[in-house]
């Protein structure tokens, strides 16, 4: 097939993890969540309260670097898609959770992010990905040049 030999043209390269580290070290956030009301016991109901929350911070997230935030009143964000995996379906709502999450890119008025949250015992019950619209609510001026 000729797309096998292209594919073997392909070359390799190590890129060392400081410098990933480096290009979206900026991007990145943490903190703890969890449901203030007691919810039934079924877990469907537990699992619908985290799928609400995961949507909380992904894409403030790739905003952190940027000279703005989706908090400000100068931005207006939306949901492009956004993926959720549950790794475990038993998981309490009201028990505090870790969310780690991070943004590899942002940029032309879109960014994407992901995250992981995990029981206080470090247990990872989920992961997310979300890309979102970000654009100012303004537009820019241009620059005279």
């Amino acid at each position: 097939l000729p797309l096998h030999g292209a594919v073997r043209r392909w070359r390799t390269m190590c890129i060392s993890e400081a410098i990933i580290k480096e290009i979206h070290e900026d991007a990145r956030s943490k903190f703890w969540l969890r449901t203030n009301d007691n919810l039934p016991d079924s877990p469907i109901h537990h699992l619908c309260a985290l799928a609400f929350a995961s949507d909380l911070g992904l894409l403030a997230t790739a905003m952190l670097p940027h000279d703005t935030s989706l908090f400000h009143g100068e931005i207006m964000a939306a949901s492009l898609d956004h993926a959720l995996w549950f790794h475990n379906p038993y998981i309490q709502s009201q028990d505090w959770h870790l969310y780690l999450t991070d943004s590899p890119w942002a940029g032309s008025g879109r960014g994407f992010a992901r995250g992981c949250m995990y029981t206080r015992e470090g247990q990872l019950i989920a992961s997310t990905t979300q890309e979102g619209m970000i654009r100012p609510l303004t537009p820019a001026k241009p620059t005279k040049g």
